[in-house]
């Protein structure tokens, strides 16, 4: 990967190789990253519940597992005690989980309306504690009781247990995927940015773009603000026609999706984490979107032959 790292990347990872090699922590363990997995370390081992973590994550069916989580580690990972002194705090969503203010609104909103609240039986008060809570609660409860965190769910393995394992890892760091993105030029068609969205869309030519993949970035908008209409006019311009955008989002519908139907395309909903569904294995998004070009804006862009082909009808991450 060094020659295709920007300098300042390449001069970082040559002072902090270290970071590839300790025994302990990885490189999980630096970064924003660091501090909600240590604090998690903290809280388990102030609990005294360390040594359920580690049976959880040596689990060998997932029933095993399920029954380790409800009895031994959620009482008190997902207690309103912890959520109220740490993870509600801004300072902690910000530093150790990159949550911004605004992405937390978002977050929050939702949680004002949602039947928690609401509902002929509310089980939550509208207060910031009770939503991030309860995201927590949609967040991990599907995914430990759906996902086999020790055979097929490496997300959450390397942050509780700092490593991999021979059975469960990414797919390129697979016997296979090693030995082909080892093959001289591998690498050639890859091409790394170190800039702002904005700044590398404007550097791409128009009608250039068949895919586009934001995550949550929109999120850190201000919806009073005019940037989202303006990244989304940027989008619609780079993208080739039936291009496509994917986001994910801490809301189940976020406001921005309108400025998407305004500016030429057309949204559809691939996963929403309603009624406790577990869209993927890290469940951290509320929802994921794909976004698909429908329309040109003025001026129009060039004709390039479209994408083309036919729509998304499910999507599996």
């Amino acid at each position: 990967m060094s020659p295709h790292l920007s300098s300042r990347a390449f001069q970082y990872w040559l002072s902090n190789h270290r970071i590839f090699t300790k025994n302990r922590g990885g490189l999980y363990d630096t970064g924003g990253s660091k501090h909600g997995i240590r604090i998690f370390r903290w809280i388990t081992q102030l609990f005294r519940c360390r040594g359920a973590v580690k049976d959880l994550l040596a689990a060998k069916t997932l029933n095993e597992q399920r029954e380790i989580w409800r009895h031994r580690v959620r009482p008190t990972l997902l207690s309103h005690l912890v959520s109220k002194l740490v993870v509600s705090q801004e300072s902690f969503l910000w530093t150790a989980l990159g949550v911004p203010r605004n992405q937390l609104a978002i977050l929050e909103a939702d949680h004002a309306v949602s039947a928690a609240v609401c509902g002929p039986d509310p089980t939550a008060k509208n207060t910031r504690s009770h939503a991030i809570w309860q995201y927590m609660v949609n967040t991990l409860d599907p995914m430990v009781e759906t996902t086999h965190i020790a055979a097929d769910n490496p997300y959450y393995l390397v942050c509780l247990d700092g490593k991999y394992s021979r059975q469960c890892h990414p797919d390129y760091l697979s016997p296979k995927a090693h030995a082909r993105l080892s093959r001289p030029n591998a690498l050639d068609n890859l091409r790394i940015h170190t800039d702002e969205i904005d700044e590398v869309l404007a550097r791409l030519g128009p009608g250039t773009l068949t895919v586009a993949v934001v995550m949550d970035s929109m999120d850190w908008f201000d919806p009073g603000s005019n940037a989202a209409a303006s990244q989304i006019t940027k989008l619609n311009r780079a993208l080739k026609m039936g291009g496509r955008v994917m986001l994910r989002s801490a809301g189940l519908k976020p406001w921005y999706l309108k400025e998407f139907a305004k500016l030429g395309f057309a949204t559809k909903c691939m996963g929403s984490r309603e009624a406790g569904a577990c869209i993927d294995r890290v469940n951290m998004y509320a929802s994921c979107w794909i976004c698909t070009k429908r329309d040109n804006l003025a001026p129009p862009t060039p004709e390039i032959d479209s994408v083309g082909g036919p729509d998304i009808a499910a999507l599996e991450i």
